[in-house]
């Protein structure tokens, strides 16, 4: 980034973390599914926790899940680094479940996390990785939907199954970007993109595939799917959407319910993210360091 670009604020959105350059306000209470390296660009960032208790430091580690409030900062330098990529096993290998202070962070610079943002974690089991990868790519509906094995179509092209989401239906076998169809209940399909389905592709069951995330991540992975949903819908402002278009594109219900998931994460909203990210595009290159956004 030039030295002229550093006053203007930014956000933008990268293979395995985001980042945000701006002054803060105080923040609503949000927990995000990603780690979260807060770096005070000029003296130091201060947070609260759920417990009120109050983090103060050069620069800060927040691990995925774990609620907080940021203090209001001047100049802030984040990075949103997602739990199965490569650089947050760095982050991992800290230890401590809570907010930690991190001063051998405060020169961290984007072309430290890039690498690793774009290369897997080889300290999670593979399969969870996979399965975080495969939701990142085709995302995942209710566990609970089952498309019966005898189904007709329905309007010549909906299953009496399938369930009605965002942009149309979902459960549709052979639809593009559909996850491989997993045997269900009493001879029926799981619903591509289900639990049951996301399960069978990486060789686990789904009670093993959701007691693995909860162990090596923390959270359930409905909650990394909020994540990916909100990324792609980021990507999608990025590329010149409206929010609620965006929402619809990130597979939210309406600009409503992206607005209540963003605020919950990150303590944003798509109105304040929106214009960064365009700018993010428009610069293309925001740290003059040859690197192009994704």
């Amino acid at each position: 980034m030039t030295s002229g670009d550093e006053a203007a604020p930014y956000f933008a959105v990268h293979e395995g973390y985001a980042l945000y350059r701006g002054p803060v306000s105080d923040s609503a209470a949000h927990r995000h599914a990603a780690f979260q390296i807060a770096i005070a660009v000029e003296g130091e960032v201060s947070m609260l926790d759920a417990a009120r208790t109050r983090h103060r430091a050069a620069a800060l580690v927040v691990p995925p899940m774990v609620g907080h409030r940021i203090l209001a900062v001047e100049n802030l330098l984040t990075f949103f680094v997602e739990p199965h990529c490569a650089f947050a096993d760095r982050l991992r290998a800290r230890g401590g479940t809570g907010i930690t202070a991190a001063a051998d962070l405060r020169g961290l610079r984007e072309q430290d996390v890039r690498g690793g943002g774009a290369h897997p974690s080889g300290k999670l089991d593979p399969r969870l990785v996979a399965a975080m990868r495969a939701l990142s790519d085709h995302g995942m509906t209710p566990a609970t939907a089952v498309i019966p094995a005898a189904a007709g179509r329905d309007e010549g092209t909906r299953n009496p199954g399938a369930r009605p989401v965002a942009g149309g239906w979902d459960g549709w076998p052979g639809a593009p970007g559909a996850l491989p169809v997993a045997a269900g209940p009493e001879g029926g399909a799981c619903v591509p993109g289900s639990m049951p389905a996301l399960a069978a592709e990486v060789g686990l069951s789904p009670q093993r595939l959701r007691a693995l995330a909860r162990r090596e991540l923390g959270m359930p992975l409905s909650r990394w799917r909020i994540w990916v949903r909100l990324r792609r819908a980021a990507e999608a402002m990025r590329a010149g959407q409206s929010p609620a278009d965006a929402a619809i594109t990130g597979g939210f219900a309406d600009q409503a319910h992206f607005t209540r998931r963003l605020r919950e994460m990150m303590g944003l909203t798509p109105a304040a993210v929106a214009p960064l990210l365009r700018r993010s595009a428009a610069a293309g290159d925001v740290h003059g360091d040859g690197a192009r956004d994704r």
